[in-house]
């Protein structure tokens, strides 16, 4: 790796973590559903913004149940589970959570697109499965209800990461 993607991967796990950060502040504050609100309402403009400015066309009319679908499965649904855990949890743990999305994305695939999950791919299930419950176990939180519910939330928001590539197929 030369030092500009090492700089490049440094500054991308920066802002991705600091999204966690930024939602345990901000989601006690404002509340999950509207803090995820003007996030995505702000990431929108941004992007709308940029594929102005680079001459790209949307095709809104053509594929906007397309755009509409990625949005609420990729993004409104996973945020607001995000924020609403981080109501309950630490940021480094919601963090280990979300690690879990690969381990959903390819059991959704065996099961949605019939990806077929081979030995190797079933240990790699397990291993990160047992990985995931020794860090969170190694929590310093109590085991409350609301501790579960963000475990839950968590998770849920995991699961709609590791989908959206076979729903994307899908649609």
């Amino acid at each position: 790796m030369r030092t500009r993607d090492i700089g490049m991967l440094f500054l991308l796990a920066v802002m991705w973590g600091g999204s966690f950060l930024f939602m345990r502040v901000a989601a006690p504050v404002l509340g999950p559903v509207v803090l995820i609100e003007l996030r995505v309402g702000i990431a929108g403009l941004a992007l709308l913004l940029y594929t102005k400015a680079i001459g790209r066309a949307l095709d809104l009319r053509a594929r906007w149940k397309h755009y509409l679908a990625v949005g609420i499965i990729n993004s409104a649904i996973p945020f607001t589970l995000i924020a609403t855990s981080e109501l309950y949890l630490t940021a480094g743990l919601a963090a280990i959570l979300n690690a879990t999305t690969p381990l959903f994305g390819a059991i959704v695939a065996a099961l949605w697109i019939k990806d077929r999950l081979t030995l190797k791919k079933i240990i790699g299930l397990i291993l990160g499965i047992i990985g995931v419950v020794v860090l969170v176990g190694w929590s310093p939180l109590p085991l409350t209800s609301g501790v579960l519910l963000g475990i839950l939330a968590m998770l849920g928001a995991s699961t709609f990461y590791g989908s959206v590539g076979c729903i994307r197929k899908s649609i």
